[in-house]
């Protein structure tokens, strides 16, 4: 972990801490700590003790559930997280103690001789409570008369249904969750990667008893923004905070990577259902949507992600009769992640895997499809649609990604030759590859107006101070949004790269009220917003003169623009702004090795005016590389040919950062599905899931005839 803080002697100079750095603080007196964790996925926890027949060696100190001062469990948002168990077993891998020490290696050792005793009676039950689930929170939205579609189905030629399952998982392989504290002076001094201080403080208050005013945060850099790592990291520094207090020593503790994937990465489950009706025009009659979504143990962050999950029920598109349902549930399993900045992505793949399997089994053209029922304003006028989007230029995006990657016509031959190729495949080890063609479209939400909580994130505070330093109170999302942000404070204010700072550079303390952000930044994806209010800060400041320096600029989003989001009748304008992208990949099908390739990928993007275009362009290619490493697992997907464009606009820049994980897998699935003749309703792929859908599927269908002609 590494952490950027203030010199007490020089404000702007920052000392790098790694692990060494501490010990050498401490004179090697600093302890690493280490999770005990329930082998049982339920059960009532009776005793976690050291091996009785040895003695923990000095210096080792084993913490639990009674060592903790304060309170045993924090609640966020309605959802009580325990710190450490000290009742009933509630997953696999619960913290059930600490174990602390100088030495990790020892630490490691010692770990396996704890022993962990839980009630005989409900061993037995733990395999069935495995499989538990509980509904925690649900919500069903309906516009229009979608029960009247599909009671009487004979009326329309087209209703079609899919199930869809999305469980890639984004992950970053950067620094894991971890914590550094001492107490020093009477108090207590915490090192965290949180995008949430205020949930920290709350943690640390609530299981120590220290006064908030006597807990000093120092925000280390921010490595990931799902959901598990918002409140997970306040948890962690508790369990850090409490071993300190009872060794009186400084304390270290870090997940390992394993931990890492297992209980603060791993992906939520989501199943989707579609069940869709067409007109003989191709238009959009009713989408009927169940999205069922288990999470884990906790989620404190269910109401959001429900919301969020309905606004995307149709992805770009729009209907004149709508009925979603979507239900998250809790079980035995560990919390489950979802990236707030690509929450829409599972829902966007099963809706563009439907539109595939529509064009599939109704013979309409994917682009006509998608243009004929793009929720452009047209559209929203005539029908009223709830949800509305700017999706600027989406109609001439489609059309450009298919004109580039010569869609229609490989699309047409394909599917031509798509009965004969099959049949040659099944009789020649000789036979030449399958190819596929897909197309999918999605947008990307920056600045969600819809949360239930706080808005306080939607404000930003610039200052100029006399030396022509400039002091920016908020953290870009990534470097390239650094680097945009950068280059337009220098070239508004005319200062050097040297002089601008930002707060998680320059804030040693998040406890004053000003600086506490009520809610994570990640939660609203508010890249957008903030460019827009920095913008703003510096046409301000360019106005004042220099005998009016310092000054401080502090611009909010207006009450209005806000206000364009109705929560309480769940219609309206639900983003800031909207960022817009097609993706086309063609793909070669090996009917011989069951493997694919992918031979093209081709991306535009419409996000507004580019304001560093090399940046904006190699943030979309290692997206790109990032998706095709999730979309095989424990393989990386290669593709020798990616090109991406990008819309000509002078719109306000949008976000686009995770924009490429909503259509490329979509598109990478079409492709396949076309390619082997079968629909693939399922990411990510095992090395053996394209046998065992083409082969395995033909041989059972072969069966199936030869039992009906006996």
């Amino acid at each position: 972990m590494c952490a950027k803080r203030k010199s007490s002697t020089d404000k702007n100079k920052r000392i790098l801490f790694s692990e060494s750095f501490y010990s050498d603080m401490t004179a090697n007196e600093m302890l690493h700590g280490i999770l005990i964790r329930s082998p049982f996925s339920s059960g009532k926890l009776k005793l976690v003790e050291f091996d009785a027949n040895e003695k923990l060696p000095e210096g080792y100190t084993l913490i639990t559930a009674k060592d903790i001062p304060g309170q045993k469990a924090i609640s966020t948002f309605g959802t009580k997280i325990p710190f450490l168990c000290d009742g009933n077993i509630k997953y696999k891998g619960e913290p059930l103690g600490i174990i602390a020490g100088p030495d990790k290696k020892i630490l490691e050792e010692l770990s396996s001789k704890i022993n962990i005793i839980v009630s005989e009676e409900t061993k037995t039950e733990n395999d069935a409570a495995q499989n538990e689930k509980e509904a925690i929170a649900s919500r069903d939205f309906t516009f229009g008369n979608v029960e009247e579609i599909f009671s009487d189905e004979e009326k329309f030629e087209h209703i079609i249904e899919g199930k869809w399952n999305n469980s890639i998982s984004f992950h970053d392989n950067k620094e894991t969750e971890g914590c550094f504290c001492y107490i020093k002076g009477g108090n207590l001094h915490v090192f965290s990667p949180s995008n949430w201080i205020s949930h920290l403080r709350n943690c640390i208050c609530g299981a120590t008893n220290f006064a908030p005013e006597n807990v000093i945060i120092t925000r280390t850099n921010i490595f990931t923004k799902n959901t598990n790592s918002m409140w997970i990291d306040g948890i962690l520094a508790a369990q850090a905070c409490v071993t300190a207090l009872k060794t009186g020593k400084p304390v270290m503790l870090k997940l390992s990577r394993k931990e890492q994937q297992q209980f603060v990465e791993n992906p939520a489950k989501v199943n989707v259902k579609y069940r869709t009706a067409l007109d003989e025009n191709g238009e959009l009659l009713a989408i009927d949507a169940d999205i069922k979504v288990d999470t884990g143990c906790f989620n404190p962050f269910s109401s959001e992600i429900i919301n969020r999950f309905i606004i995307a029920s149709c992805s770009c598109y729009a209907t004149k009769n709508l009925r979603v349902k979507a239900s998250i549930y809790s079980s035995k399993n560990p919390p489950a992640a979802i990236n707030l900045a690509t929450i829409d992505s599972q829902i966007f793949f099963a809706m563009e895997s439907q539109i595939q399997k529509i064009c599939e089994e109704t013979k309409f053209l994917p682009l006509e499809l998608r243009l004929k029922n793009l929720n452009t304003p047209q559209v929203q006028k005539k029908i009223k649609f709830p949800f509305n989007f700017a999706f600027g230029r989406a109609q001439d995006v489609l059309n450009s990604v298919c004109k580039f990657a010569d869609f229609n016509r490989k699309h047409a031959v394909y599917r031509i030759s798509e009965e004969n190729l099959n049949s040659i495949n099944e009789t020649s080890p000789y036979a030449p590859p399958m190819r596929g063609v897909g197309l999918a479209c999605a947008f990307e939400g920056s600045g969600y107006l819809g949360t239930h909580f706080n808005n306080k994130n939607f404000n930003l505070q610039v200052t100029l101070t006399e030396e022509k330093k400039v002091i920016v109170n908020a953290i870009p999302q990534s470097y390239s949004i650094k680097e945009i942000w950068t280059k337009q404070i220098m070239d508004a204010l005319d200062v050097e790269r040297k002089n601008i700072s930002f707060d998680y550079e320059t804030s040693t303390d998040s406890s004053s009220k000003e600086n506490i952000v009520i809610l994570p930044e990640a939660l609203f994806g508010n890249i957008s917003v903030k460019t827009h209010l920095l913008a703003k800060c510096l046409d301000s400041l360019k106005k004042k003169k220099e005998t009016e320096l310092p000054a401080t600029v502090k611009k909010t989003l207006s009450t209005a623009r806000r206000n364009n989001w109705d929560l309480e009748n769940f219609c309206g304008v639900p983003f800031f702004s909207t960022a817009f992208g097609a993706c086309a990949v063609e793909v070669e099908f090996d009917p011989c090795s069951y493997r694919e390739k992918i031979i093209s990928i081709h991306a535009i993007v419409d996000s507004g005016k580019i304001l560093h275009v090399k940046a904006a362009e190699n943030a979309v290619r290692q997206s790109i590389q990032k998706c095709l490493s999730t979309l095989v697992q424990k393989e990386c997907v290669e593709c020798p040919k990616i090109t991406v464009q990008f819309a000509a606009s002078e719109e306000e820049p949008k976000q686009l950062g995770h924009l490429i994980q909503s259509i490329l897998p979509a598109a990478y699935a079409s492709a396949i599905s076309q390619s082997i003749g079968k629909n693939l309703n399922e990411l990510p792929l095992k090395t053996d899931s394209l046998f065992k859908l083409r082969l395995l599927e033909n041989i059972q269908e072969k069966a199936d005839e030869n039992s009906s002609d006996a």
